[in-house]
């Protein structure tokens, strides 16, 4: 009660001329380092009258009236108050109208609290009149924390390209370059930080510090001697956005040279207290878009420390998070980096983190399995009782496309031959889910669900191509098939071979599914698919497939257009064509089931078209399979036109 009391009579106080200095000290003295402290204080209305009190022309009342704010501003609902009763003009009007040392040490402190919040306003702090002449002014401040506290603010205004400019133009580069070589060393982070924001994505203020001779130099010495990891961390941040922007034959490094510098920084900085959160998240980075360096982290056990960041129940969100989100890029083109994660024993973790409340944690797990579900042989041996597809089939339907297209990638990648999701997949109704995003009007969407049909449908039971074909109508096919993104058309076509694979009952479900309407279909969708190879061989291998069947699907095959078609493939520049189209007449002159009078009308029909001219050329190909079979197919045809010419002999004695 009688803290209560006093809180009471100090906020009283600043509503008096005479007391207000005196209540201004007692609350600045009760509310640093004290959150209990804050909230009552703030449920007593002392933030509003606080920022009335920047409004004195008294200097020893603005100081302390600053240094109580800047402890206010630390706190999330301490920023939230005073930004609601406008207190960021004060703060910003005192900092650039004050001439008074320690008026103006305070008002800078007070924005470096603010600055640090992720709802600080930057934006208007950057744009306040004459505030960023004078941040940088007060960068050559001798004064204590002045420098450093101006350098944090710049950084954390930094936000994107525009602002980078804005602080670069003001002229904050040469006097945060000269801070490098500061004896303080808080001045010295300070610096690497603002450097490291400036330099963040931005190739023009990238040179800006670059031309600064020695800023390479200084920075190699931080990330070796830096006197703490915060300062190391920063340092290799900063050298790693100037790597990707190094002037083409720099006179004393190459971007080589500095990323191989940083890249052990980075690891061994990994886990460390005070930059942990920050660092699998610039090593991810780091590494994006190079084989080598991905190579070099791997050797250098980052795959592993990464691993024991995800199996420490202790570890921060946020840290977690960045570890996913690395081992994503370290693992999406590496079969042995993946084995080295698998090693570790983390995919109930990964797992886990599918369902996470937190969307950034769903997606970053998200991204670390689809590169995981790039070998679902290797996962084979790891997958023992976890449950993925559940969570993959919720993370579809988020409303962010691009976690639900990579959920719904995840699940292709895996249903194709990996029995365990692939029951998991069945038993959650996840061919539904499919269906579902193939019929979606978000082409990413679309794409990843014709293709999980696809990869669920390959070497299925025919129960299962069933349940498919009941989910997705044939006009809906059809469309796919005809769809303006290559991708679907390409994974529609996908399925539609994988569908009539196996068996003649196969193949004779997918033509009542399609009402006899398929071979036109898939001939259409060749004919328009000029540039898209793999589309082509999808269609040619729905056709291979159909004229191995039975006399019936020959036929079909025959009245169908694709005759004509298949002789014009012979003559493909694609050899993958050329043996297809090779295979298809093999099928089609091939007699299995006492259709001899079918099968040599049909070979009638072929060589009036042509065939065994084009097929004798293909007898030189350069291919070496297309040669083989262009001589299988050549003979097959000289055997039945054999046959048949003894069979007109005996007829005619």
């Amino acid at each position: 009660m009688a803290a209560t009391a006093r809180a009471q009579a100090l906020v009283a106080g600043l509503q008096d001329d005479a007391t207000r200095l005196q209540a201004l000290r007692g609350i600045k003295n009760c509310v640093i380092g004290n959150r209990r402290q804050k909230q009552q204080y703030i449920q007593l209305g002392a933030v509003q009258l606080l920022v009335a009190a920047l409004q004195s022309n008294d200097a020893a009342q603005l100081v302390q009236a600053a240094a109580a704010l800047g402890s206010f501003a630390a706190s999330e609902q301490g920023l939230q108050v005073l930004l609601q009763h406008g207190g960021i003009p004060h703060l910003l009007r005192v900092l650039v109208g004050s001439s008074d040392d320690k008026v103006v040490e305070a008002a800078v402190r007070a924005l470096k609290a603010v600055a640090r919040s992720p709802a600080a306003p930057t934006r208007q702090i950057l744009e306040g009149e004459g505030v960023l002449p004078r941040l940088v002014s007060l960068l050559g401040s001798q004064t204590s924390n002045v420098a450093e506290s101006a350098a944090v603010v710049l950084a954390c205004c930094c936000a994107g390209a525009a602002e980078q400019l804005a602080v670069a133009a003001a002229g904050a580069i040469p006097p945060l370059v000269a801070l490098l070589s500061s004896p303080q060393r808080t001045k010295q982070e300070a610096a690497l930080e603002a450097l490291a924001a400036l330099s963040r994505g931005n190739a023009e203020t990238s040179q800006a510090v670059l031309q600064h001779r020695g800023v390479v130099g200084s920075l190699l010495r931080a990330i070796k001697q830096g006197g703490s990891p915060h300062a190391r961390f920063v340092a290799a941040v900063c050298l790693a956005n100037l790597s990707r922007n190094l002037p083409a034959g720099h006179q004393e490094h190459s971007q080589q040279d500095l990323q191989q510098a940083v890249l052990p920084v980075l690891v061994r900085l990994l886990g460390e207290a005070g930059v942990a959160e920050d660092v699998p998240g610039a090593l991810g980075q780091l590494v994006a878009n190079n084989a080598e360096l991905q190579q070099a982290a791997a050797d250098a056990d980052a795959i592993a420390k990464l691993g024991a960041i995800l199996n420490d129940p202790a570890r921060p969100p946020r840290l977690v998070e960045g570890a996913l989100r690395c081992l994503a890029t370290l693992c999406l083109d590496h079969e042995p980096h993946r084995r080295q994660l698998m090693e570790c024993k983390v995919l109930p973790q990964i797992a886990a983190a599918l369902s996470d409340p937190q969307p950034s944690m769903r997606a970053a797990a998200c991204m670390c399995m689809l590169s995981l579900s790039r070998s679902t042989k290797l996962l084979r041996g790891y997958l023992g009782d976890v449950e993925l597809a559940a969570p993959l089939l919720a993370l579809s339907r988020e409303p962010d496309v691009e976690v639900a297209a990579r959920a719904a990638g995840v699940l292709a990648n895996m249903a194709v031959d990996f029995s365990a999701v692939k029951e998991q997949l069945l038993r959650h109704d996840g061919i539904a889910r499919f269906a579902a995003l193939a019929d979606s009007m978000t082409p990413a969407l679309r794409l990843q669900g014709v293709w999980g049909l696809s990869s669920v449908a390959y070497m299925s039971s025919q129960e299962v191509k069933a349940a498919i074909a009941a989910q997705l109508p044939w006009s809906t096919m059809a469309a796919l098939l005809e769809d303006p993104e290559p991708g679907v058309r390409e994974k529609a076509m996908l399925l539609v071979r994988n569908l009539v694979y196996n068996s003649q009952s196969d193949i004779q479900a997918v033509l009542r599914w399609s009402s006899d309407a398929l071979l036109e279909a898939v001939r259409d969708a060749l004919q328009r698919g000029e540039g898209h190879a793999a589309l082509k061989q999808h269609a040619m291998y729905v056709v291979v497939h159909m004229a191995s069947s039975t006399s019936a699907h020959k036929a079909a095959v025959m009245a169908s257009g694709w005759p004509a078609l298949l002789v014009q493939l012979l003559s493909d520049s694609d050899e993958r064509m050329r043996e297809g189209a090779v295979w298809a007449i093999i099928n089609l002159t091939w007699s299995s089931d006492g259709d001899a009078e079918e099968n040599a009308a049909r070979v009638a029909a072929l060589r009036a078209l042509g065939v065994e001219e084009r097929l004798r050329v293909l007898e030189h190909d350069e291919c070496l399979a297309v040669k083989e079979r262009a001589g299988t197919a050549i003979n097959q045809l000289q055997a039945l036109a054999a046959a048949a010419g003894g069979e007109a002999a005996m007829e005619a004695v």
